[in-house]
């Protein structure tokens, strides 16, 4: 977390005190191994193999990297709730 306009960064003591009940989720948790594979997979599945195929079929590449990426960063979030 970090101050708006600025490089403050917050440890997790600070934003504690400052009302906020944690911080972001630990990435780290990720099976960033599978996460690969799956986002490999997702690109093959839409035929995005060239920088042309990326540039013609604009937004096609955020929607790969979203769908992959989201639910696993939304299932940490849930997780730190309890």
């Amino acid at each position: 977390m970090s101050d708006e306009g600025s490089n403050v960064a917050y440890t997790k003591e600070e934003i504690a005190d400052i009302g906020v009940s944690m911080g972001v989720p630990d990435l780290d948790q990720i099976d960033w191994e599978a996460a690969v594979t799956e986002l490999h997979n997702r690109l093959f599945d839409t035929k995005l193999f060239t920088m042309d195929d990326v540039t013609t079929r604009e937004g096609l590449l955020s929607a790969v990297v979203l769908a992959v990426l989201k639910a696993k960063i939304v299932k940490l979030y849930i997780q730190g709730e309890h």
